[in-house]
């Protein structure tokens, strides 16, 4: 029922404090494999390689995003929204990896300062998962395949940047950074290497 969609999405957004924040929000659904990814914030998000909305298995919702081995992938989108600046900022979503080897890109954020590039990723390496900023990986904590996690990295108005995995703090360290990207890679690099395996569902990026 439409209306009644309608009325569960408008006290959801009541109850939330930060919906006025939130950048983009992927929750993967779609009537068909290759169904386009639609944001409901209105980004558009383009596919690169074989990936699917798939029904085998999703945290949420009737469908998550699966990304294969075969012909491996990534999304990725473009817009001034996702120029974090020094403000507060959230990127969340749950995952799921089909295994554990070598090293996996879940998200990317590139930006630059002074000329200089810099990298945010949030990255798989064997049966860990770390947060690093410029090739510094301070934070790190055992993970399992073929099991679903919720994830967010967080930076507060103290200039820290924090990692949790499902709801519990694994580790901070400081942040500073003006982070003046305009893309967002899920899946993988910029380049399509690195490329992460499994699902994700319900990717959420508050800024």
């Amino acid at each position: 029922n439409v209306s009644i969609r309608n009325m569960y999405n408008s006290f959801n957004i009541q109850l939330d404090p930060y919906w006025d924040k939130v950048v983009s929000l992927l929750h993967f659904e779609g009537t068909a494999v290759n169904d386009s990814i639609v944001d409901t914030k209105g980004n558009s998000w383009g596919k690169n390689g074989n990936l699917q909305l798939s029904t085998d298995n999703k945290k949420f919702g009737a469908r998550s995003l699966l990304f294969t081995e075969d012909n491996p992938g990534y999304i990725q989108s473009s817009s001034n929204k996702y120029s974090i600046g020094l403000n507060d900022f959230c990127i969340e979503f749950f995952f799921n990896a089909s295994h554990l080897v070598g090293n996996k890109v879940l998200f990317h954020l590139p930006y630059t300062i002074g000329g200089t590039n810099y990298n945010l990723f949030l990255k798989i390496q064997g049966a860990y998962i770390s947060l690093e900023v410029g090739g510094y990986d301070p934070i790190y904590t055992m993970i399992y395949s073929n099991t679903w996690y919720h994830v967010a990295v967080v930076r507060n108005n103290y200039g820290y940047l924090h990692l949790y995995l499902d709801g519990t703090l694994i580790g901070s360290f400081q942040f500073y950074d003006n982070v003046n990207s305009l893309d967002v890679y899920i899946g993988a690099i910029s380049g399509n290497v690195y490329n992460f395996y499994g699902y994700i569902d319900e990717f959420r990026f508050t800024n």
